[in-house]
């Protein structure tokens, strides 16, 4: 019923064509709208970039979309007036916007034939064009120059050009394709820019990096730079120095604002869902599916090659969609696109989602790309959204190399998913504390080609005699996880504290892939181990947290937010050490906040983060780990939080190098808003783990702290350790670093041996007689 009303009112407003295509002006505002109702008021009204939290929907609007919600009886506030103005005067400053902080340090140089533009730092459509002439000229061997889509030209009468990069460019050969296009919504300006940064970076390090050659020499990379000159061209004839709203391409419908959204013409569900019928509304379908040149072009082009994956790149949330988008409907490879994007978004901390979680859009490339036609086959069609919301549609000019960056390993990760591709990923303590020993990984292979692939492992630097023999494995099931290891052994007589490295390398035949792995040699001091049998050690600000024996990696318990259920909303609740760590001491090497933890939490609203403070609370630093990624802009925007959902147990580590020579505080917050809530954050056995340059400087008064007779050996200990001198008849307390009594021994003798087998390695302290000794436990 809903696409046919559609049909009758937009032949009705076909009819009303204008002549005059007044400018309109766009206003960030957010909408009133309680959380529950967000996803039906956007299916209804259609409005594009919609970002729904706590305070309401907030969105970049035209005045004439505002008023027709508004006549409904909604009722929104303005965030920011003029939102071209406001994109010209901020690109004209050459900086703003705080971007996003990355807790992973950039892996890319960038590429020396990269340029900015004219246009606020941005490329112009001819700067565009002759960027691809200069590739051509540059590497004529692995680039094809700029051709003509078929016969196709836009309403203005413009051609569509596509490019392509390979070992042999100008010939087709038998290789996995892929298909890359930006600019189908001509404001978002960032699209272009970072999709000509990653082909300058594939073509400039062809001769020098062996991945780049492997992945150029196998596979072939298509290229649409630009979806919608016609739209380009309009935003930079108005806004010559940046910062233009139009969206569309420039069909000759509406009063105000031209033109047919090209990625809401496709063939898939055309017209049911995200869109309007309003000529003037920037997410107007079209008269008919593929009723556009541009989108005729596309689909043309894509029946003539069998594309394997495609990006269609996009501006703005931070996130890398997937199919569907219009409609809550999982595909067949669901599980596949949630498990390879995961890879993808693992450095840049983009949310992998299927599209419509965002809000549902019919009619839109990937849901068509996806769908096997009689004229193409299935394609993993995917599409990034580069920028958070204080990056808008037209990032600051200091923003444009890092957002190139931020895309660059999922560009190439595209490439990596369509070969032989697999990972071994680390799962190995960072500390070594024997001279022979095993270090564990986890294999899987994501990418579409099988056959054989070993995992090596080899010194990197001196201290380490030898490593094991390669591990093989010979056609591994896509996305099964191999828990293997391969066997080390050190050198004799390393001091405590030594920092050794290895190489972790894949081989799939053709290619290997190494990554470093930095461990430290020495037995850690755990100088706090708490396993969340209790509270006490903690203060609770803003609410309380509680032990819960539900769930927990070591018995009795673990601690959580809301040991009965859901967490509440509208929380702002904190778990505190009471007191504070010491890292002062000068012979301390490494320190490492090490905790297990699983979480449900809404994701991209709700969230909870490990903060550090130097100052006794006043201020805070969010830390980074192994499973934090950046915070959306309706969160702690980019700072590492945690949110979505962790079923299993998992131990995070997490440095605190930055912190030695200082005294902190550590405390966990969980931040929620009034809409979704989730079972909430869990911990368990939650330790800070030292290493020194010289760990017997650490047992002071051990074997005479009482001036006395008492005793205590071996030390460290591994097995067990013996107390000697007690005073017959005294008792025996064993406790951790919180002073948690983890043994009790009534009535001993005056020499009495503990078992340690149950311990983990760390510092603990045995109490008697009035006197308190204290052992590392190896």
């Amino acid at each position: 019923m809903k696409k046919c009303l559609f049909s009758a009112l937009s032949f009705s407003l076909l009819l009303g064509t204008a002549t005059a295509q007044q400018k309109e002006r766009y206003h960030k505002v957010r909408w009133h709208v309680d959380p529950a109702a967000q996803q039906s008021f956007t299916a209804k009204y259609g409005t594009d970039h919609f970002h729904g939290g706590k305070n309401g929907l907030e969105t970049e609007m035209s005045e004439s979309e505002i008023a027709r919600i508004k006549a409904d009886g909604y009722t929104y506030t303005v965030l920011q007036e003029d939102m071209e103005r406001f994109y010209a005067e901020r690109l004209a400053a050459k900086s703003g916007g705080s971007g996003r902080d990355n807790c992973t340090p950039e892996q890319y140089n960038d590429p020396a034939g990269f340029n900015t533009g004219g246009m606020g730092g941005y490329l112009t459509y001819a700067q565009i064009l002759q960027e691809l002439d200069d590739m051509a000229a540059q590497y004529p061997n692995i680039f094809k120059g700029k051709a003509q889509i078929g016969s196709f030209v836009t309403h203005q009468g413009r051609p569509l050009y596509w490019v392509k990069i390979s070992d042999n460019a100008s010939t087709d050969e038998n290789e996995p394709r892929l298909l890359y296009s930006a600019h189908i919504h001509a404001r978002e300006a960032i699209s272009g820019m970072q999709l000509l940064y990653f082909m300058w970076y594939m073509l400039g390090n062809y001769a020098t990096d062996p991945e780049i050659k492997y992945l150029v020499d196998n596979a072939e990379l298509y290229f649409i730079p630009v979806l919608n000159p016609d739209g380009v061209i309009r935003n930079e004839t108005q806004s010559p120095g940046g910062g233009g709203m139009h969206r569309k391409n420039m069909r000759s419908v509406g009063t105000s604002n031209p033109g047919v959204d090209l990625n809401r013409n496709f063939g898939v569900q055309w017209g049911t869902t995200g869109v309007s019928a309003n000529t003037n509304d920037d997410t107007y379908p079209g008269p008919s599916a593929f009723s556009e040149p541009e989108t005729q072009a596309f689909k043309w082009f894509a029946e003539q090659y069998d594309f394997a994956a495609s990006f269609t790149h996009h501006s703005y949330s931070n996130l890398l969609l997937y199919p569907y988008g219009y409609a809550n409907v999982l595909t067949p490879d669901d599980a596949y696109f949630a498990a390879f994007t995961e890879e993808m978004v693992s450095v840049n901390n983009f949310s992998n989602i299927r599209s419509v979680e965002l809000y549902p859009a019919s009619g839109d490339t990937d849901d068509w790309l996806y769908d096997v036609t009689p004229d193409k086959p299935k394609v993993l069609a995917l599409t990034p959204e580069s920028g958070g919301s204080d990056d808008g549609f037209w990032p600051a000019q200091n923003r444009i190399l890092p957002m190139c960056r931020a895309n660059l390993k999922m560009n190439i990760d595209l490439v990596r998913l369509v070969l032989k591709t697999a990972l071994a990923k680390d799962r190995s303590s960072r500390y070594l504390p024997a001279n022979s020993g095993y270090i564990a990984y986890d294999f899987s292979r994501y990418g579409m080609q099988n056959g054989n692939f070993s995992v090596s492992l080899t010194p990197l630097g001196s201290g380490i005699q030898s490593t094991g023999a390669p591990v093989t494995y010979t056609n591994p099931v896509q996305l099964q996880v191999y828990n293997d290891s391969i066997a080390y052994t050190l050198n004799s007589g390393l001091p405590e504290g030594t920092v050794l490295k290895f190489l972790l390398t894949v081989n799939n035949g053709t290619f290997s892939k190494s990554d470093t792995l930095e461990k430290i040699y020495g037995t850690p001091v755990a100088i706090l181990d708490n396993d969340a049998s209790s509270v006490s050690g903690f203060t609770m600000q803003g609410g309380s947290w509680s032990t819960t024996t539900n769930t927990f990696v070591s018995a009795p318990s673990s601690i959580t937010d809301s040991p009965n259920g859901n967490y509440s909303n509208n929380q702002n609740k904190r778990i505190v050490l009471s007191t504070p760590v010491d890292l002062s001491a000068t012979n301390l090497q490494e320190a490492l906040l090490r905790f297990w933890a699983k979480w449900d939490i809404e994701a991209a609203y709700d969230y909870v983060q490990v903060e550090a403070s130097t100052d006794n609370g006043v201020s805070w630093t969010p830390l980074c780990g192994k499973y934090t990624h950046a915070g959306t802009a309706d969160q702690a925007e980019g700072e590492p939080l945690y949110d979505g959902t962790q079923s299993d147990w998992v131990q995070e580590e997490i440095s605190l190098g930055g912190y030695l020579g200082q005294s902190i505080t550590i405390r966990f917050q969980l931040v929620t808003d009034q809409g979704v809530v989730g079972d909430g954050f869990y911990f368990d056995d939650l330790e800070i783990l030292t290493i020194s340059s010289d760990t017997s400087s650490n047992n002071t008064g051990l074997q005479n702290l009482a001036g006395n007779a008492l005793q205590l050996f071996p030390n460290p200990a591994e097995t067990q350790v013996t107390v000697k001198g007690m005073t017959p008849g005294s008792d025996l307390s064993l406790l951790g670093t919180t002073g948690q009594v983890l043994q009790y021994v009534p009535n001993t003798g005056d020499v009495y041996t503990l078992s340690l087998e149950a311990l983990r390695p760390g510092l603990y302290f045995i109490r008697t007689g009035g006197h308190t000794l204290r052992f590392i436990k190896k």
